[in-house]
């Protein structure tokens, strides 16, 4: 979790820092404006998602991120979400052709 935190930081402040640059540079330009606006708002992206507690702190949507210690099964992922109810039904585990693992699937199955 380290090196993406530290990974993200670093790439969120060049990217920030760079659009940043970009509209010194082009303060005279439209264009020039909102790349250099896309470019710090991409930046900012990628500092809040480096961990999950900036992004949980920053964002004001219905959806979390959670930070795992240690790897996990898919199992042990559908153990905890299997029982929970989304608008394409609840999680079961199945077998894609073209993965050798089974995945964790959202929808109706082979039976319906």
């Amino acid at each position: 979790m380290d090196v993406r935190k530290w990974t993200f930081r670093i790439v969120g402040v060049i990217v920030a820092l760079l659009g940043g640059l970009v509209l010194l540079k082009g303060y005279e330009s439209m264009i020039l404006i909102t790349v250099a606006t896309i470019l710090i708002i991409v930046g900012v992206s990628f500092w809040m998602a480096a961990t999950p507690e900036s992004y949980n702190a920053g964002s004001s949507d219905m959806v979390m991120m959670i930070g795992m210690g240690q790897p996990k099964k898919i199992e042990d992922i559908y153990e905890a979400y299997k029982n929970v109810e989304t608008p394409l039904g609840s999680a079961w585990l199945g077998k894609f052709r073209t993965m050798r693992a089974k995945a964790m699937v959202f929808g109706p199955n082979a039976q319906g």
